[in-house]
């Protein structure tokens, strides 16, 4: 019986709604899939809140896109109060300079004058009371005419209030000093904060490199970390505030303090290993690189950094011939046994693919049935990353990977027909992706954890190790350097090798059928169709 729409039904008979985020406010929900459960087993109640959950998605949804909307504005930060400020006094000063110019009657004169004094008066009363209640709507208008966005719920709202009625404060002061007979001269007025194309501003600049490189939500993630890490270590927000020594003292702070995960406010963060500090330092460098590029930028302060030798990360290692068969022969495969965590029937393939298949664990997670295909007898799988939740590493990593003959008589076409007959579209249905959007975050815990419990919790073991294992025993097995680069979706290391298009699927399957394992005991696997 087929489920209503955005209905499901879990392995202990649970009901639970889940829904695509639509692509254009997946920045907005932080991810691209809602999952909410419902706490019921009966199907009719299941309908009944999963039509209400339904409205209530729909209008977070439209409000998302409202707000969106609004938002070609930027926010205004606490460091940028100073700079608006300054922008509001110097135009309060113009606007005088406009209202003069004008050849005012006598009449009109007085009536500016007394204007000037009424707010002189009532600026240095709110100011004395420090009571920005007054002129709050002002402020925040001001701030939309210039482009930013601020909240007076937001924390840094009142300092920004009282920064403008100080600035609103001076401005009269001078005001006042032109009605005495002082030549009081406007001040040249600042640039505007954070103008559209303002590239000086480090976040605006990091902002348009994602939205160009359209990155993932976790790669969005982890370079608005290190942004915030550099403004509270360096307490700067434009590039051109950045000297010629701050980048290698702020790779030194990262790999000192960096880790802030668990310090308190005022303590210094822990520790960062080599290998985190070195992607997140080399994440800020492209985005520094595309401006530089885009000719928008002169230099990357960034490029060229040198990192210490990482003694601290952690090399992946392959799998024995031991360690293989022991995950073999796991409750998984002996005793039917579906960890939550392992996803269903992604925890009896995942670890089959990873050395038959050789792929990355996105790689192998992703596929659609659409993906599943054959050529002349030989099945494949495509990688590709034109389907929701797919995403490619390299666009060398865009190939087919032949089916090695033992998962086609482990069962592997049969596991293709009964998800088939069950309406699924997805080779790996219940898997779902993290709260960064990576479908294989949660999957890829689960399986270090099962290692673990296997007794195989040695340091730099991993998924990852399947494809060290089908390097290692492809090498014992004969299968030449350029077949094994091919399956793995390497990038080729010279020109010769890109040319020609795609390899030949023949030749890679014939070449993977060439891979033996001495003494991996596998003869007991056959996949069944599980009881629901």
């Amino acid at each position: 019986m087929s489920l209503p729409n955005y209905l499901q039904s879990t392995k202990n008979g649970w009901f639970r709604y889940r829904r695509a985020i639509p692509s254009d406010v997946h920045c907005h929900f932080k991810k691209k899939i809602y999952i909410e459960c419902l706490h019921t087993r009966d199907l009719n109640e299941a309908k009944k809140q999963s039509h209400a959950i339904s409205v209530q998605f729909n209008e977070n949804v439209e409000r998302a896109r409202l707000s969106l909307a609004r938002r070609s504005e930027r926010m205004l930060r606490s460091a940028d109060i100073d700079h608006v400020s300054q922008r509001f006094e110097a135009m309060l000063l113009y606007s005088d300079d406009v209202e003069r110019s004008q050849k005012l009657s006598t009449e009109e004169l007085r009536e500016h004058k007394a204007l000037i004094h009424e707010g002189a008066a009532q600026t240095a009363e709110a100011l004395y009371a420090k009571d920005t209640s007054v002129f709050q709507d002002d402020y925040i208008a001001f701030a939309e005419a210039e482009g930013l966005r601020i909240n007076p719920r937001w924390s840094h709202f009142e300092r920004f209030a009282l920064g403008m009625m100080s600035a609103q404060a001076r401005a009269y002061q001078a005001l006042e000093a032109r009605i005495s007979g002082n030549p009081i001269a406007t001040p040249k007025l600042p640039p505007s904060v954070r103008s559209a194309d303002d590239i000086d501003d480090i976040e605006m600049l990091v902002d348009h490199w994602k939205k160009r490189q359209r990155v993932s939500i976790k790669t969005g993630i982890e370079i608005d970390s290190v942004v915030k890490r550099l403004g509270d270590f360096a307490k700067i927000r434009r590039v051109s505030q950045i000297d010629e020594m701050l980048p290698s003292r702020f790779r030194d702070w990262l790999l000192d303090h960096g880790n802030m995960q668990r310090a308190k406010p005022g303590q210094a963060g822990a520790p960062l290993c080599v290998a985190t500090v070195k992607k997140l330092m080399r994440l800020l460098s492209a985005a520094f690189q595309f401006a530089v590029d885009d000719k928008k930028l002169k230099n990357n302060p960034f490029n060229g950094l040198k990192f210490p030798k990482a003694n601290d990360s952690t090399e992946v290692k392959a799998f024995t011939v031991e360690q293989l068969n022991i995950i073999y022969q796991s409750p998984v495969y002996t005793s039917k046994h579906r960890p939550v965590g392992g996803a269903g029937e992604a925890a009896f393939w995942m670890p089959l693919f990873g050395l038959f298949a050789g792929g990355r664990e996105t790689e192998l997670g992703q596929p659609l049935l659409s993906d599943i295909g054959c050529e002349n007898g030989i099945y494949y799988i495509n990688v590709t990353d034109k389907g929701e939740n797919q995403s490619l590493k390299t666009e060398a990593s865009r190939r087919r990977i032949p089916l090695h003959s033992k998962l086609i008589e482990i069962g592997f076409l049969d596991y293709i027909d009964w998800l088939k007959q069950r309406g699924e579209k997805e080779l790996f249905p219940e898997l779902r992706p993290d709260c960064k959007g990576t479908l294989l975050g949660n999957w890829s815990k689960w399986f270090n954890r099962y290692l673990d419990g296997l007794g195989i919790d040695q340091r730099g073991l991993n998924f990852h190790s399947f494809r060290h294992s089908l390097k290692y025993f492809g090498r014992v097995s004969g299968m030449p350097e350029e077949i094994l680069d091919r399956l793995q979706g390497h990038t080729p290391e010279n020109v010769g090798s890109k040319y020609g298009g795609a390899f030949p699927l023949s030749r890679l399957s014939s070449t993977l059928e060439m891979l033996t394992v001495d003494g991996l005991q596998i003869g007991h696997l056959r996949w069944r169709p599980p009881k629901d």
